[in-house]
């Protein structure tokens, strides 16, 4: 309806673009009924990633971590969430490849996957917050890319790039359709380890 409202500045603070947008978008534009979001949002991926997780009995704090930063030997990263017991068993990265901003999300995927293969190639570590200790995380840890796909008519050539830079170094591409596969994949990598998702913490 084209109906603007008018409101006091506010300070949106967010990890980056993509968030800030979706928290501006979800606190103050109003969808009429029958209007449809423009498109799937990294937040949507995110809340799905941990209701499963949640779902397969893992405890937040406990067995998973979000927004850990992981360190290599040069490069250093937000990993949307880590699996842990005692070193990192998985890192998961979401992704919306329905974001309008072509060329900032390429920019975003390009420099996530320097810190991976930085890990990939010298091993690295999750820091702790709040406190002094590292999680060590292997050079074969498992990591994830979790993703909404373009929506049919849409460029697909950032997508492409990417699941060609997720080949090179070693991360798996997981639809949110599929979703189910990574819960289940953590919950191996933990009993794998004699750490089910009920005992130790991280």
């Amino acid at each position: 309806m084209n109906v603007i409202q008018l409101s006091q500045p506010t300070p949106v603070v967010a990890d980056d673009i993509e968030r800030a947008i979706a928290i501006v978008f979800e606190q103050f534009i109003v969808e009429t009924q029958g209007s449809a979001r423009t498109y799937e949002n990294k937040l949507s991926a995110l809340a799905a990633m941990r209701r499963t997780y949640v779902a397969k009995g893992l405890a937040k704090g406990h067995h998973f971590r979000e927004r850990a930063v992981v360190m290599g030997e040069v490069h250093r990263e937000r990993f949307d969430f880590s699996v842990a017991n005692g070193k990192a068993v998985q890192l998961v990265q979401a992704w919306s490849f329905q974001n309008p901003d072509q060329d900032a999300l390429a920019e975003s995927v390009k420099a996530w996957a320097w810190t991976v293969k930085d890990v990939r190639e010298h091993g690295g570590r999750v820091i702790v917050p709040d406190s002094e200790r590292y999680i060590g995380v292997p050079s074969n840890v498992r990591i994830d890319a979790l993703y909404f796909p373009p929506v049919e008519g849409n460029p697909r050539e950032v997508f492409e790039e990417a699941l060609s830079a997720f080949k090179e170094v070693g991360v798996t591409p997981i639809p949110v359709s599929d979703i189910e596969k990574i819960g289940d994949a953590a919950l191996m990598l933990l009993e794998a380890a004699d750490e089910g998702p009920r005992q130790k913490r991280l």
